[in-house]
C-alpha cells in the first residue's frame, strides 16, 4: 500500500514538472516571437487620432471639447497592452493620420510628441505592473 502511495505521489510530481516545463516553453516562444501588431478600435473620439483595440476610456478622468475650429482633449487609456507594442503602434498609424512625430522620449514612460496642421498631440504610455495607462493630450499649437 505504501509502495503504490509513493508511486502515485511521483506520478503527480512528474506531472507538475511538466506541466511547467510546457508551459514555460510557450512563455519563450511568445517572448521570441516578436512585438505584437496591435489593430486600432472603431469608435474613437477623433477619428485621426488611432486607439489600440482592447484599450478602455477611463471616462471619469477623460474630458474633450471641440468648437467647430479647436479641439481639447485629455483621454485617459488603461488595457493591458506591452508599451513597446503601443510605441510601435503610434508611430505607424499616426502618420497613416496626417500627423508627424516630432519627438519620442523613453525612459520608465513613453512620451510621444505629434503635430499636424495647427495642433499638437502628447502621447504618454506609463506601463505599471498589470496594465498600461495610455493619456492623449490634444490641444492647438502654440502661436509664436
Amino acid at each position: 500500500m505504501l509502495r503504490k502511495i509513493l508511486i502515485f505521489s511521483f506520478a503527480c510530481f512528474m506531472a507538475f514538472i511538466l506541466i511547467g516545463c510546457v508551459s514555460s516553453n510557450k512563455k519563450k516562444d511568445v517572448m521570441l516571437a516578436g512585438p505584437k501588431v496591435l489593430e486600432p478600435q472603431p469608435g474613437d473620439k477623433f477619428t485621426d487620432i488611432p486607439v489600440p483595440s482592447g484599450l478602455k476610456i477611463a471616462a471619469k478622468k477623460s474630458y474633450d471639447f471641440y468648437n467647430g475650429s479647436t479641439r481639447i482633449a485629455l483621454l485617459k487609456y488603461t488595457g493591458r497592452k506591452n508599451a513597446n507594442d503601443l510605441v510601435s503602434f503610434y508611430k505607424e498609424q499616426m502618420p497613416m493620420n496626417g500627423w508627424t512625430l516630432v519627438n519620442l522620449v523613453e525612459y520608465d514612460q513613453r512620451l510621444m510628441n505629434f503635430e499636424k496642421e495647427g495642433e499638437n498631440c502628447i502621447i504618454n504610455i506609463q506601463p505599471s505592473w498589470n496594465s498600461v495607462l495610455v493619456t492623449v493630450a490634444l490641444g492647438p499649437k502654440n502661436k509664436r
